[in-house]
């Protein structure tokens, strides 16, 4: 973490010079208590500052080592030289790219940020003071799940707090749990808001009734059927699942309620060609031409399984015949949630479902298997893109 914050070259350095220091004093020093040591001494303290191009006075350096010698014992260990390091840069005091000439004054110039989990976990609010009338705030954590009881993951308890050591009243406010409070206080706020309708957030704070110039705030999040995607996710079909439980829950309720598609048909058609071309260019699939028989995984929201059909994956009977239990014909048209035969890429024929319609490339989106995902709302399919020609019409009778 910290050659990637203070640049490799800048630690690099700061921790050569560390160890020139302690070589130097090993080598000419009398002292026996001196060479037990391993941190710097105030005068070797003040060449390593320099040796790294922080050219400012002793009595501003020595205010510093006393700064961050901790445990005062009047030498800065190697732990004790990387929170210089971050604290300089963080004041300001050093660009990585060049070095300020002085360390100059102790205040930063410029005003510290910090992540607004921190202060505002939902940033409706910034958009309301801002001056917007209307606020959609799209959610991600699925609404009627249980909240957690405390949002400390591993950035709260074990990288905030190394990097808040600058700010005490931040770091207090996060370890106090002030974020996860200001995020239930949130979330109640915007459900007592939704269940209204369009109505106005300020009105509701004040106590009074709303009036025209009051500001709209309406909330949408995924429903409860849906799984909760970890924030460290990153198996791209658990994203996938996200992306699409997502789509479906803003289309469903943002789109025009005429349309003939829901959220879960218009997400299977949009995303589904996408991703599958996807995997093929980076070499997850057969990197010949797309065709029949070659398949792809996709983790689907529970909202899709409607498409699927019974025999969905399972080898056609022995006794089917071409031109008598099903048909091949380019003229061919089929309808979403439609069973088909399909070809496999050996040569085999199984039963698939028309989960979809591929506008760009005239491809129908066809499921070649599809199972229930354990302990999850999701589940896994198999899926491939075929022209009318290479789907299996199957008669009404068979």
């Amino acid at each position: 973490w910290i050659e990637y914050e203070l640049s490799r070259s800048l630690w690099n350095r700061a921790q050569a010079a560390f160890v020139n220091q302690l070589s130097s004093r090993s080598s000419s020093s009398s002292s026996s208590q001196e060479e037990e040591e391993v941190g710097l001494s105030r005068d070797e303290f003040i060449q390593v500052m320099r040796a790294i191009g922080v050219h400012a006075g002793s009595s501003d350096l020595l205010e510093l080592f006393h700064m961050v010698d901790v445990n005062q014992d009047g030498f800065i260990e190697e732990e004790e030289l990387k929170n210089v390091l971050v604290w300089i840069v963080w004041k300001q005091l050093i660009n990585i790219r060049e070095v300020s000439d002085s360390l100059a004054s102790f205040v930063p110039e410029v005003e510290p940020l910090v992540d607004a989990l921190v202060y505002e976990p939902i940033p409706y609010r910034s958009a309301l003071s801002s001056g917007c009338s209307h606020v959609l705030v799209l959610r991600s954590y699925p609404d009627g799940n249980l909240m957690p009881k405390s949002l400390l993951g591993i950035f709260e308890r074990l990288i905030a707090p190394k990097c808040l050591d600058p700010f005490p009243k931040v770091k207090k406010h996060l370890h106090d749990a002030g974020h996860s409070i200001i995020y239930a206080k949130d979330i109640l706020l915007l459900n007592q808001q939704a269940s209204k309708g369009l109505v106005s957030n300020q009105a509701a704070d004040e106590g009074r009734q709303e009036e025209e110039t009051d500001p709209r705030l309406f909330a949408i999040a995924p429903l409860d059927v849906d799984d909760v995607i970890s924030q460290l996710a990153l198996d791209r079909n658990v994203l996938l699942a996200g992306i699409l439980q997502g789509f479906v829950r803003a289309y469903d309720i943002l789109g025009d309620p005429s349309r003939s598609l829901t959220g879960a048909e218009r997400a299977i058609d949009l995303f589904l060609p996408l991703h599958f071309r996807f995997l093929m260019q980076i070499g997850e699939a057969e990197k010949s031409s797309v065709g029949t028989g070659r398949d792809v995984r996709a983790l689907l929201p529970v909202e899709c399984w409607n498409a699927m059909t019974e025999r969905v994956g399972r080898g056609i009977p022995a006794s089917w015949s071409i031109g008598i239990h099903f048909f091949l014909s380019d003229g061919s048209s089929f309808r979403r949630g439609e069973e088909v035969v399909v070809a496999r890429g050996d040569g085999r024929r199984m039963f698939g479902t028309v989960m979809g319609w591929d506008e760009e490339e005239a491809r129908y989106i066809v499921a070649t298997a599809a199972d229930k995902v354990k302990n999850s709302n999701s589940f896994s399919v198999r899926y491939t893109m075929c022209r009318a020609g290479e789907l299996g019409k199957i008669e009404q009778s068979s």
